[in-house]
């Protein structure tokens, strides 16, 4: 066998051994999907928490903790006659 002929062949069964790793990760998210979904899907609703957390309005502060900008209210004054 030439050189060229030994690279091609090494190229096809790397080329081979992805696509069956490739098939075999698909083949096992489906099943896990089709049998095991429902209890994963519990699983990670049982794992969220729902908190309001009220909007801070005012000042905000660089990661040193120095003041970046403040927030000051505006009123205007208007007149309808």
């Amino acid at each position: 066998m030439s050189a060229k002929t030994t690279i091609l062949r090494r190229l096809q069964i790397a080329f081979g051994l992805l696509c069956l790793l490739a098939v075999s990760v698909i083949g096992r998210v489906v099943w896990l999907q089709s049998t095991q979904g429902q209890k994963y899907n519990e699983m990670a609703l049982a794992q969220i928490r729902h908190q309001d957390i009220p909007a801070m309005r005012g000042n905000l502060y660089a990661d040193d903790g120095s003041l970046l900008t403040s927030d000051v209210p505006i009123y205007d004054l208007r007149f309808d006659a």
